[in-house]
């Protein structure tokens, strides 16, 4: 069974809201501030049916998704060193965001993408 920190939702979406509660079944999701994503942080905090740590809320001061993207990937990086599977919603996949992230296979989706990682550590 894979470790729940290895899977990581990252929400550039302001709207996005509860939809995070299902995301935070799988491991931890990173929500950017607004009021609705906010709120549901709140009520996801108090129903506690999940680690607190698995929903956080953070300031972006980049206007762009893109950017607020790349500006938050080494935060995730620090908080989740095993992570393996980032999902990002409300952003789409560019060439400036693949160079910056790294290694993995990417794979485009109606809402972003995802990043596989490749595990690499060393095979005896």
């Amino acid at each position: 069974m894979a470790n729940l920190d290895s899977r990581v939702t990252l929400v550039l979406d302001g709207s996005y809201g509860l939809r995070a509660a299902e995301d935070a079944k799988r491991g931890p999701v990173w929500l950017v501030k607004s009021s609705k994503n906010t709120e549901a942080a709140t009520a996801l905090w108090q129903k506690q049916e999940m680690r607190d740590d698995y929903i956080t809320v953070f300031d972006s001061i980049n206007e762009s998704a893109e950017d607020a993207c790349l500006g938050i990937i080494s935060d995730i990086d620090l908080h989740h060193p095993n992570l393996l599977e980032l999902t990002v919603i409300g952003v789409t996949l560019t060439p400036r965001i693949r160079s910056v992230i790294g290694k993995g296979i990417f794979r485009a989706t109606k809402d972003g993408f995802v990043l596989c990682r490749i595990d690499e550590a060393p095979t005896h």
